[in-house]
């Protein structure tokens, strides 16, 4: 699978997770993130 299609699936998908509350679509993204090599926007620290 090319990866810019997994992340379009995932970012399909993702709205929805809420019905799943076991699912916690931060640390999805996160996984989907590391799955593609990419590092996690939400985890990089802001630089002055």
């Amino acid at each position: 699978m090319r990866p810019e299609r997994l992340r379009e699936l995932y970012e399909h998908i993702e709205p929805d997770l809420y019905f799943y509350p076991a699912i916690d679509p931060a640390a999805s993204r996160a996984k989907v993130n590391r799955a593609l090599h990419q590092p996690d926007p939400d985890s990089i620290a802001d630089e002055p």
